[in-house]
Parts: structure tokens; C-alpha cells; sequence
């Protein structure tokens, strides 16, 4: 137990900020009340379970954020805080609001999320100088009427919820900018929605709607309208009223048709219709001047009008999962165009003119019946990422070989070292190019047999050197040849093959090692944070420990050095000096497990191995604790606000 020393609160009379959060107090002492110059107050994200009456004392308080406890109600004195200016008492597990917050005239913002909270009092229409107001994740099921009196108010969010009906009086609330409805069981969109002028993001995914009043076009202000995850079955003209709308996700309904009057929306930037049952796509979908993402994917397309070529600003377009057949010619004139997903259709052809798209960074062409991939798809210069899964009819003009490789180049001169020392090529009839033991040219001090089942007695009387297998991948290796693999730009430098005429897909990897073979492999998608793909490497001879080795694959070196910094066990070297840390983890069965993670070659931008050094003082991306309502209202203050 750790507890608020009380003569802190009994001496520092005139302290007027105090932040205690994360420091694991579990009490706050009466004498607090003694603090009575104090300003802020932050206990966040503590174990405090009971909120002191005498709280109700610090009568010059102006924010007060008491989130992330454990607290269970509030007590009526915190009505008498007239100052307070900000209240967040999200993350507790408060089950109900004493009517006494109606007496808070100066609060401007109230974050009551997260807890288990089953009804709104009335009095809550009494804070009139109110502009945010959170009530999402709870257990409201119905809104008083009195919420339309909250004149001030700028930001109202009730996601998350039981929510049934939507008030009439909702439509008074005409300084209202923002209102998150989602996640609740609403059915119906009352017409007063309509007389929220200054309304500019409005959130109605994840409900029980079927239709949308024609009022909605009255919203003249409105940026963003998500109407995803509903039974909506048609879009009224009127939407293309909406003169300001910048973003619409009509995602996951039930639409068939795509009205006309959509493509007046000339400020639109972002338009999402991806799940529905659309057929055809309307010309005028083409007057988007100013439209940069569009997502048809997951209906029932079955052609691409050629007016699509004129969308000059698009720069993320999805066409996946539909009937497409055939693509435009008009496609190469979308010159911003950077990601173009055309995946699980019917294509049979890539016209030479998607050569021209010289911005274009992500092409995936995965699940189509392509039966070649022109020559033009070379010309892409900005391509950083290209998927052609299950082209099952592909026969590729150039030629590609899957390569196994994985000789390390610490030394300038060619040098193995306790990793394997094998190469393994085949083409995309899965033939056998090579297969061959290498012999080393310097001692070998640990054959890792449990990572690459090969031991000192498989070299034995191996005669196959580094300069042979040289020489036979320069004369396979002709323009144009595509490589697939890990490490790709590691494992040319370390062979010393010059890749200039070769396309690589390169990709990067952690090493998972010293594996229980109890473990079974699908549980390592939760070793270790990340999106990757687990390949487990099985030694032809099962080593001491009974163990196995795996390697977690990346779609790039930066994500899999993020996901190896996350790990937040202390870092240590192996018997070779690899950086490694040991990771415990629960299997679904509750089992908790231990194995090891190893980083594998690193490079910079021009291909170079990092040195460990670099590495170390790489700073990670890790994501910050979210800023608290107090911070804010520090700077709001300082600004004069």
C-alpha cells in the first residue's frame, strides 16, 4: 500500500499544480482539501478507490483528472468546485452521476468514458458553459431531453453505448461541431438532425439505421460523415447538398446503387463504398476533382468506366474483391496515383499504359488470372511494393528464383560463423538450381545445428567453394531476373554478385530460436509484437533440448527492428555476439513459455550492414501514453485561451 503523505497537503499551501499520476498511490488523504491555491490536479492512473469528500474544498481547482482508478462513486461535494473548467473521470468503474454535477457553471469539458454508467441525470442540462462532453463505453440506453440545452456545447460523444433513440432536442444544439453516435443500436435519424448547422464530423457507423432522412443535406458545414456498419439500402439525392464534405464511408451496408447527385460533392477527398452491392459505378463519379482515396473494393463491379482516368487528385484507389475483368487505358493518366490494389478479381491482362504511373509506391495484382506481367511494370520508379500472390496462370517473362542464403559479411573476406552454410536455389517450377554445401575458408566454431540442421560431419570432404557458386549465379542471373527471399541485399553483398540487373522482393526477419518443440508454431504470432509471418526452420537433426527455430518474416527491415526494440526484457549477446533478449509469453492453454529472439542483418538505405553500434542508438517509435486533459488545459492556459 502506498499512501499520499498528508503533510505534502498539510504544508505546500500555496501549490497550485500537482501531478501524481502513474506513481501508484492507492489513497488519497483528507488533508488534500488543505491545498487551497491548488490549480490542476492529476492522480491518473493509480489505484485510488474512494474519491475524499474533502475534494469538494479546493475551491480555486480549474482541472481535475482523476481517469484510470478504481473508483466507484462520486462523492456530492464535487458539485462545490465552481472554478473547474475541466472534469475527466473516464476508465473508473462509477456506476452512476450525483445530480450535483449541474452545479459545476464553469466546466467546459467532461470525460465520463469508459465506466458503468446506466443513466444521464437531467442536471446535466444545467452546464451551460459545457463544450465537450464523453460518455462513450458505457451502459446508457437512453438520452434525456434536457441534453438540448447544453447551448455551449461544441463536441458530443455517446459511442459506444445501448443507446435506442435519438431526441428531437438534439437538433437545438446549435454550436455542436462533432457527434459520435457509433456503436450503439440507434434505428431511426431524426429529421431535427438537419438543424445542426455547425455540425462538421458526424459518426453514425455501427448502428441499426435503414434509411437517412433527406434532412441530412441541410448540413451545410459538415466535413465528414461516416454511415459504415449499418442496413442503410439507398443514398437520397439530397447528399449531394453537402457542399463541405470532405470524407464518406458508406461502407458495410446494403446499397445497390450509387445516386448521381454524388458527384456534386466537390470538396469530397475521401469516399469509401467498399462492402456493399453496388454493380456500376456512375460517370459522374469522375467530376471528383478534388477526391484522393477511393475504396470500391467488395461489391459487385464489373467494369471501370473510363471516366475514372479524369479523378487527377486520386491517390489511393482499391478496387479489390469485385468481377472486374478488364482495366482502362485511362488508368495511366491518374499521375498522383500512389497505391493501387486491383487484387481477387477476374483480370486476365495489365494494359502497357499503368507504366506511366510514375508515383505509384504499392501495386497488388495478388488472386487474378494474369497470364503475363508486361514489360511496362518495370518503368514504375517509385514501386516500393509489389504483391503477385495466387497468379495462378502467371508465366513471367523474366524468370524468378526463390533463394535461400544466409552467410553473414562481418568480415571483408567471406567468413562462417555459427550460422548455416548452405545455398539453395529453385525456379517457379519448384526444379532444383542448387543445392550445395559450401566449404567454409575459415574455421567454423558453432554449426547451430538446431537452426540449420548442419553439423561438422555434413562438410566433411565438401569440396564446393564461395568462388563456385559465384560463378554459377552470374551465369543464371541475366537482366531482368526476379529473387525472392530474406535479407536479399545481405545475401548478394555476402555472395559479392552484383545486382544491378536483378529485382529483388526483399523482406526482413527476427530469428525466434531455442523454441519448446511443445510449442506449437501458430502460438509465435504471439510471441513478439508486430505484423509478420512465422517459417519454421525444422533441423534435419533434432538437437539437445528438444527445441526448434523459426523465423518471424517482416515486410521490411524497420518494422522488424521496431518489433525486436518492443520486446521490453533487457537485451544480452549469444555465444557469437548477436544482440538477443529472452522472451516469456502464455500459450492459449495458459502455459507460460520462454524462447529466445535474435536480430538478423540490418542495413541502411544504400544497402550497407548497420554496425551494432547504429543499431543500439537507433531510437524506436514507440507510441506515447495519450495526452492528458490537464496537459492541454496547461497550454490552452498559457496561449491565453
Amino acid at each position: 500500500m502506498r499512501l499520499l503523505p498528508s503533510i505534502l497537503c498539510s504544508s505546500l499551501t500555496s501549490l497550485q499544480t500537482l501531478d501524481l499520476s502513474e506513481s501508484n498511490f492507492d489513497s488519497i488523504p483528507n488533508e488534500i482539501g488543505h491545498l487551497s491555491s491548488l490549480e490542476i490536479l492529476d492522480l491518473s492512473e493509480n489505484y485510488y478507490k474512494c474519491i475524499p469528500n474533502e475534494i469538494g474544498r479546493l475551491s480555486s481547482l480549474q482541472a481535475l483528472d482523476l481517469s484510470g482508478n478504481f473508483f466507484k462513486s462520486i462523492p456530492d461535494e464535487i458539485g462545490r468546485l465552481s472554478s473547474l473548467q475541466t472534469l475527466d473521470l473516464s476508465e473508473n468503474y462509477l456506476e452512476s452521476i450525483p445530480n450535483e454535477i449541474g452545479c459545476l457553471s464553469s466546466l467546459q469539458t467532461l470525460d465520463l468514458s469508459e465506466n458503468c454508467f446506466k443513466s444521464i441525470p437531467d442536471d446535466i442540462g444545467r452546464l451551460s458553459s459545457l463544450q465537450t462532453l464523453d460518455l462513450s463505453g458505457n451502459c446508457f440506453e437512453s438520452i434525456p431531453d434536457d441534453i438540448g440545452r447544453l447551448s455551449s456545447l461544441q463536441t458530443l460523444d455517446l459511442s459506444g453505448n445501448w443507446f435506442k433513440s435519438i431526441p428531437d432536442d438534439i437538433g437545438r444544439l446549435s454550436s455542436l461541431q462533432t457527434l459520435d453516435l457509433s456503436g450503439n443500436c440507434f434505428k431511426s435519424i431524426p429529421d431535427d438532425i438537419g438543424r445542426l448547422s455547425s455540425l462538421q464530423t458526424l459518426d453514425l457507423s455501427g448502428n441499426c439505421f435503414e434509411s437517412i432522412p433527406d434532412d441530412i443535406g441541410r448540413l451545410s458545414s459538415l466535413q465528414t460523415l461516416d454511415l459504415s456498419g449499418n442496413c442503410f439500402e439507398s443514398i437520397p439525392d439530397d447528399i449531394g447538398c453537402l457542399s463541405s464534405l470532405q470524407t464518406l464511408d458508406l461502407s458495410g451496408n446494403w446499397f445497390k446503387s450509387i445516386p448521381d447527385d454524388i458527384g456534386r460533392l466537390s470538396s469530397l477527398q475521401t469516399l469509401n463504398l467498399s462492402g456493399n452491392f453496388f454493380k456500376s459505378i456512375p460517370d459522374d463519379i469522375g467530376r471528383l476533382s478534388s477526391l484522393q482515396n477511393l475504396n470500391l473494393s467488395g461489391n459487385k463491379f464489373g467494369s471501370i468506366p473510363n471516366i475514372i482516368g479524369g479523378l487527377s487528385s486520386l491517390q489511393t484507389l482499391n478496387l479489390s474483391g469485385n468481377c472486374f475483368k478488364s482495366i482502362p487505358d485511362d488508368i495511366g493518366r491518374l499521375s498522383s496515383l500512389q497505391n493501387l490494389n486491383l487484387s481477387g478479381n477476374k483480370f486476365e491482362s495489365i494494359p502497357n499504359v499503368i507504366g506511366r504511373l510514375s508515383s505509384l509506391q504499392t501495386l497488388d495484382l495478388s488472386g487474378n488470372n494474369f497470364e503475363n506481367i508486361p514489360i511496362d511494370i518495370g518503368r514504375l520508379s517509385s514501386l516500393q511494393t509489389l504483391d503477385l500472390r495466387k497468379l495462378v496462370r502467371l508465366t513471367l517473362e523474366h524468370p524468378q528464383y526463390p533463394l535461400d542464403y544466409s552467410f553473414p559479411s562481418h568480415n571483408q573476406d567471406w567468413v562462417v560463423t555459427k550460422v548455416k552454410k548452405k545455398v539453395c536455389l529453385v525456379d517457379r517450377n519448384l526444379e532444383v538450381k542448387l543445392d550445395e554445401l559450401v566449404n567454409p575458408n575459415k574455421e567454423v566454431a558453432d554449426y547451430r545445428t538446431e537452426i540449420t540442421g548442419v553439423s561438422a560431419e555434413d562438410l566433411f570432404g565438401v569440396t564446393c567453394t564461395l568462388a563456385d557458386i559465384q560463378i554459377f549465379l552470374r551465369k543464371l542471373l541475366s537482366d531482368g531476373t526476379i529473387l525472392v527471399g530474406h535479407s536479399l541485399f545481405n545475401d548478394l553483398q555476402a555472395l559479392k554478385i552484383d545486382h544491378t540487373r536483378v529485382s529483388v522482393i526483399n523482406k526482413a526477419n527476427l530469428l525466434l530460436h531455442k523454441i519448446p518443440s511443445t510449442v506449437p508454431s501458430e502460438e509465435l504470432q504471439n510471441a513478439i509484437p508486430g505484423n509478420f509471418t512465422i517459417e519454421v526452420k525444422k533441423p534435419s537433426i533434432k538437437a539437445e533440448g528438444d527445441v526448434y527455430s523459426a523465423f518471424a518474416i517482416f515486410e521490411n527491415e524497420q518494422e522488424a527492428h521496431h518489433a525486436y526494440e518492443k520486446v521490453l526484457n533487457s537485451q544480452e549477446e549469444d555465444s557469437s555476439g548477436q544482440p538477443q533478449k529472452l522472451i516469456e509469453f502464455k500459450l492459449s492453454t495458459g502455459v507460460i513459455t520462454k524462447l529466445y529472439v535474435r536480430k538478423m542483418a540490418h542495413h541502411d538505405s544504400s544497402g550497407q550492414v548497420l554496425s551494432k553500434r547504429a543499431l543500439e542508438v537507433e531510437g524506436s517509435t514507440g507510441v506515447n501514453k495519450k495526452q492528458k486533459t490537464v496537459s492541454k488545459y496547461q497550454k490552452d492556459k498559457k496561449k491565453g485561451k
